[in-house]
């Protein structure tokens, strides 16, 4: 619900914070993954409307690093500069 809220008002950081720390604290929560997979491409795509590119690739390696085999982030790294 948390990472909801902050979603809902533009802060996908702070979703992927919240789910991050979800995902440690209960990593048998497939829903809770599915979600974090969700908001790092978010967050990624906010960063790069703002053309804010340090923290839409620093949320892009993130993404990889979480979720290396997801086919939306080669999607993401050809609309980074």
């Amino acid at each position: 619900m948390l990472a909801s809220c902050h979603e809902r008002v533009g802060d996908a950081d702070g979703a992927v914070t919240v789910l991050e720390e979800g995902c440690r604290m209960c990593p048998s929560a497939t829903g809770l993954k599915s979600s974090l997979g969700d908001v790092y491409e978010l967050a990624v795509v906010q960063h790069g409307k703002r053309s804010e590119w340090p923290e839409a690739q620093n949320q892009l390696d993130r993404f990889a690093a979480a979720f290396p085999e997801d086919q939306r982030i080669e999607r993401l790294r050809q609309g980074l500069p």
